[in-house]
């Protein structure tokens, strides 16, 4: 099954003249989520009852600090639209995996899964019972963008008869896009996959857009798409190789 919402919202701040001088334009965002699969057994009440651990972030493309801030808003995301999830963020699973002498493991699992995007069945099982969850959330930034670009054309642009506002000389271009693979510890395999992304365009000299809210943006798009509480599965006799 697949669901997708795209929304452009492109918000215009209140421009004015007064002798001569005008406000720059406004950011514009742009926002995209989809899922991508579901395994039919896979729904609210399952995952209510296996528990979710958030594992880490992985990425080829974006450095490790940005990878952190992920995690971070990830977190919050989670915390904020799983509520009635037993939930096990992603500070706690590695302080977890820690006390149990499986810190070493939990990184070559994230390692390997960077590398090859698979897991290690077994081990999985066992970072898995030591969080006291069922099901880990693994996140991947596939894309990541901070730049900025010149525009070309003239200094100015006239918005409305009699009202002309500067164009833009120079614009900051901030974009990250997320995907999020639900893995079934006990069966082993991935049972949900989605993506969700946020682009933030916005001229230089305004600034109002922080790469912090682009990532959360973009984290809320993933989280939203999990199940949901009514949320119901297909009768499924199995679960595993279902």
């Amino acid at each position: 099954m697949i669901v997708t919402r795209r929304t452009a919202l492109g918000m215009v701040l209140a421009i004015w003249t007064s002798a001569g001088c005008a406000a720059p334009l406004g950011p514009s965002l742009s926002h995209d989520e989809t899922q991508l699969y579901r395994a039919d057994y896979f729904d609210w009440s399952r995952l209510k009852a296996g528990g979710l651990g958030l594992l880490g972030v992985t990425s080829t493309v974006a450095p490790e600090g940005i990878r952190d801030d992920v995690a971070f808003v990830l977190d919050q995301a989670a915390s904020t639209h799983l509520t009635r999830i037993r939930l096990v963020l992603h500070g706690d699973v590695a302080v977890r995996a820690r006390e149990v002498g499986m810190g070493a493991d939990l990184d070559r699992l994230l390692r390997n899964y960077e590398a090859r995007g698979a897991m290690d069945a077994g081990l999985l099982r066992r970072i898995a019972s030591a969080q006291g969850v069922r099901y880990v959330l693994v996140a991947r930034i596939a894309q990541y963008e901070r730049t900025t670009r010149e525009m070309a054309g003239p200094g100015t642009v006239a918005v409305t008869p009699g009202l002309v506002a500067p164009k833009r000389t120079a614009e900051r271009v901030q974009r990250i896009r997320l995907i999020g693979e639900v893995w079934d510890s006990r069966c082993g395999n991935i049972v949900w996959t989605g993506e969700g992304g946020t682009e933030a365009v916005e001229e230089m000299v305004t600034e109002d857009v922080r790469l912090q809210d682009v990532l959360l943006m973009a984290a809320t798009n993933l989280v939203s798409l999990l199940p949901r509480p009514g949320d119901a599965s297909k009768a499924v006799e199995k679960e595993c190789g279902a």
